[in-house]
């Protein structure tokens, strides 16, 4: 996810049913196919140029982007010591996390092949997580957990390193905390979607599967704090694993241009197959009754992507125009637990999820 990223983030996995805690916490940000993905104008056939992200120096963009993930709870299997164990009828659970950013990019410098400094103001900085748990008998539990960000209001200017090829980040009066700059990223323009040279409608790439971070955590971390959060270095290792264990396909198509409002668009359909997961270990001491043992707790949350989208180009401008992204996810909580010592025990619960996740970016 992952993201946002600090992307979907689990507080922490206890069992389920009740009580309940968020078995994840708000993520890649995730999801109801609401972004306008319906009709389009007819496809130009115009042929296009080398197509470029090359803003204007002095020039000023503003990007508005919004994620929603939403799952619900579609299966549950317990098992002890390898025996599968019956259970009740299932709760209903349903996550829904939400972000929502806009960012304004000034473009102090820029030369033939980027933007060589960059100030981006975070204007809006949200994140809101809720959990709804519907008991069998009727019985309705709403957890709600808002994240704040302290880059809100603030300014960072992004300059590019020749010798690292890469942008650094920092505060232009050296004022702010460091720690904020450490993950955060100069990207959200994918302009890494673009084919190299000009474009003929029906060509078919494909795409570095990092584009997946740039397309669902815009500006890199934000250091986002949920109310419910108790470990940001936790967030930190769950947001790398995330990336790190990305895997899958992800295609671009050139499907030609055409008008978009009086702008001239080239579009390219984005289909996406993609998995990760993230792996947290927990190990302690007990003892009850007398007897002693040592328990290693092992929690798996394993993610499926299937999306799908458009990303339009401002021809004249280049940059992009809009991006929409949607498409179905299933998530899993596999929450292992073994005890060893004066005895031996192993449980084993899966909490299966699915649902869907959308993205919209805005260019203006």
């Amino acid at each position: 996810m992952p993201a946002a990223m600090r992307r979907i983030h689990p507080s922490d996995s206890s069992p389920l049913p009740p009580p309940f805690r968020r078995p994840i916490p708000p993520a890649m940000t995730l999801l109801v196919r609401a972004i306008g993905l319906t009709l389009a104008p007819a496809i130009l056939s115009a042929p296009v140029a080398e197509l470029s992200f090359a803003p204007a120096e002095d020039g000023q963009i503003n990007v508005e982007f919004s994620q929603v993930f939403e799952v619900e709870l579609s299966g549950m299997e317990f098992s002890m010591n390898g025996e599968e164990m019956e259970g009740g009828e299932l709760p209903e659970v349903i996550i829904r996390d939400e972000e929502a950013i806009l960012f304004t990019d000034a473009f102090v410098s820029v030369d033939d092949e980027r933007p060589l400094v960059v100030q981006r103001t975070y204007e809006t900085l949200s994140k809101f997580s809720v959990q709804t748990v519907t008991t069998p008998d009727g019985d309705e539990q709403e957890l709600e957990d808002p994240g704040t960000s302290e880059l809100e209001g603030a300014t960072v200017a992004f300059t590019w390193d020749a010798d690292e090829e890469e942008y650094v980040a920092s505060f232009p009066d050296d004022e702010g905390d460091e720690d904020l700059l450490e993950d955060l990223a100069f990207q959200g323009y994918l302009q890494d979607v673009l084919p190299g040279g000009a474009p003929e409608e029906g060509d078919r790439w494909e795409l570095d599967l990092e584009l997946f971070d740039a397309i669902t955590e815009p500006c890199g971390d934000l250091s986002f704090v949920m109310e419910s959060d108790d470990d940001e270095d936790d967030d930190d290792d769950w947001g790398e694993q995330f990336s790190d264990n990305l895997d899958g396909e992800f295609f671009a198509e050139y499907s030609g241009t055409r008008d978009e409002d009086g702008t001239s668009v080239a579009v390219f359909t984005l289909t996406a197959e993609i998995t990760t997961e993230i792996i947290k270990e927990k190990e302690s001491e007990g003892e009850h009754e007398g007897s002693s043992f040592s328990v290693v707790n092992t929690n798996t949350f394993a993610f499926e992507f299937e999306m799908e989208g458009e990303l339009l180009w401002d021809v004249e401008a280049n940059r992009p125009y809009s991006l929409g992204f949607a498409g179905d996810v299933t998530f899993e909580i596999e929450d292992l637990t073994e005890y060893s010592g004066d005895f031996e025990m192993e449980q084993l619960q899966v909490q299966m999820f699915e649902g869907t996740v959308t993205i919209a970016t805005s260019y203006n």
